[in-house]
């Protein structure tokens, strides 16, 4: 049968209809529900196909937004409008299982409120350490503070009382508080042992050449026929000594001329064979220029600052010692007294008369010349490496000297270059100086200072030692 004339769609629509075919009225979208803008077929606007006409969008039909279907809109899908999920909706807890949390607070239920206290985990003592807490682990096992700082001259420890670990510095574990090479030594809390912070101490840092160390003369000091060593004091700055028959003793500046002829301090007493151990301020003399007996060495303090000797008291042995001292010398801490056979070492201490003994050095050959009775100056070397002995303490012209080891090996005997003769030989340690008494004044060089006159003695300083700090 033909079609009607106006019946052009070919799908049941009558003309005068929309183009799409799905029967819903809207001739744009073809989905069926009526509104022309979604197209999605649920009937309402929003385009989200859950049909509940609310404008949230969220597809899940009960339009309150939360898009968990149960309409209460807390998003837990329990419907009972509280957040902890019990299905309660009041909120609160019941029991303490229901204020569970991590392991560093403990959860309480209390009238239906979750009270939270936190775990305390140190046991509140610094010396074992701080226990810590570990949310998934709880409390953990502490670390003590160290104690080791690396210096082997500190006691460490740890002060319960202040909270606080302790490095406490013991000049004793650095070989007894003193060496007899290197002057007083003392710790440093961060450097360990090293030299104390004294201006005048020296100390041995090399190899010294025993045939050279007296050939070279810097100063010359010209005394009236005093047969004595002098020294030279750094920190004053001063040269002093005494003399073989003069009372007295000098202390005048090292770059002096015209210093007085004769000593003009203390002249109550002989200050013969003078010499000073920087490291304890001690200064010790005799009452002449011969060998001196035990209860003739006098012991005394030196000032450092002002140059002057004062307080001076018999020394007291604590070996008994009753021989005599034909020469004697020192280091920066230690007394030494050559006795014709060995050489006596003794420990000083400042402010005490008291000489401790160490040990005997014996020589390994006896000396030429042990000056049992006299030898100008009085006085031998020990440089921290050798010992130093003139050949001939009374010669006008031998300049010989004779070496020793530090255990009393024999070496060998050297001459000194220049003129007049070695009647005593010394290292100053105060200066770290080489330096040389001519009882009869014809040895010199360099700077040369008088009392007014040449000759009669000389007491020869070489330049300060490349050997010695």
């Amino acid at each position: 049968m033909a079609a009607c004339a106006d019946d052009t769609t070919g799908e049941g629509e009558t003309s005068g209809a929309t183009e799409t075919g799905d029967g819903d009225g809207d001739p744009a979208t073809g989905d069926g529900d009526g509104d022309p803008a979604t197209g999605d077929g649920d009937g309402d606007p929003t385009g989200d196909g859950d049909g509940d006409g609310g404008p949230t969008g969220d597809g899940d039909g009960d339009g309150d937004g939360d898009g968990d279907g149960d309409g209460d809109g807390d998003g837990d899908g329990d419907g009972d409008g509280d957040p902890t999920g019990d299905g309660d909706g009041d909120g609160a807890c019941v029991g303490d299982e229901d204020c569970s949390t991590d392991m560093c607070e403990v959860g309480t239920c209390a009238a239906g409120t979750c009270v939270y206290e936190e775990v305390i985990c140190d046991d509140g003592m610094f010396c074992n350490g701080e226990e810590l807490c570990d949310p998934m682990r709880g409390c953990l096992p502490s670390v003590a503070p160290v104690l080791d700082d690396g210096i082997d001259c500190t006691v460490d420890s740890c002060d319960e009382d202040n909270d606080v670990v302790v490095h406490a510095p013991d000049d004793n574990l650095c070989g007894g508080g003193g060496d007899e090479l290197c002057g007083v030594v003392a710790c440093d809390a961060m450097m360990g042992c090293g030299l104390d912070d004294n201006p005048y101490l020296v100390c041995l840092s090399g190899e010294p050449e025993p045939s050279t160390v007296f050939s070279t003369i810097e100063s010359t000091y010209y005394l009236a026929n005093n047969l004595s060593n002098m020294v030279w004091q750094a920190v004053s700055n001063q040269i002093l000594g005494g003399h073989y028959s003069q009372q007295g003793y000098y202390s005048f500046p090292a770059e002096m001329n015209d210093y007085p002829q004769y000593p003009d301090n203390d002249q109550t007493a002989l200050y013969g064979r003078l010499i000073h151990i920087p490291g304890t301020n001690v200064a010790i003399h005799g009452s002449n220029q011969f060998a001196v007996p035990a209860d003739g060495v006098m012991i005394g303090t030196m000032d450092p600052d002002a140059g002057t000797l004062a307080d001076f008291s018999v020394a007291n042995f604590s070996d008994d010692f009753n021989g005599s001292c034909n020469l004697w010398s020192n280091s920066n801490t230690r007394f030494l007294c050559y006795d014709g056979a060995g050489i006596r070492v003794y420990d000083t201490a400042e402010g005490s008369a008291d000489l401790s003994y160490v040990e005997t050095i014996n020589l390994s050959q006896p000396l030429a010349e042990p000056c049992a009775n006299h030898c100008f100056g009085g006085t031998f070397a020990w440089d921290g490496a050798y010992f130093y002995f003139p050949a001939d303490g009374n010669s006008v012209n031998n300049r010989s000297y004779v070496v020793y080891e530090a255990d009393g090996t024999y070496l060998d005997s050297y001459n000194a270059g220049g003129n007049g003769a070695i009647s005593s030989t010394y290292f100053d340690w105060s200066v770290g100086r080489y330096t040389i008494h001519d009882g009869f004044g014809g040895r010199f060089g360099g700077d040369i200072y008088s009392w007014g006159e040449d000759g009669d003695d000389s007491q020869c300083y070489g330049p300060a030692s490349a050997e010695h700090i």
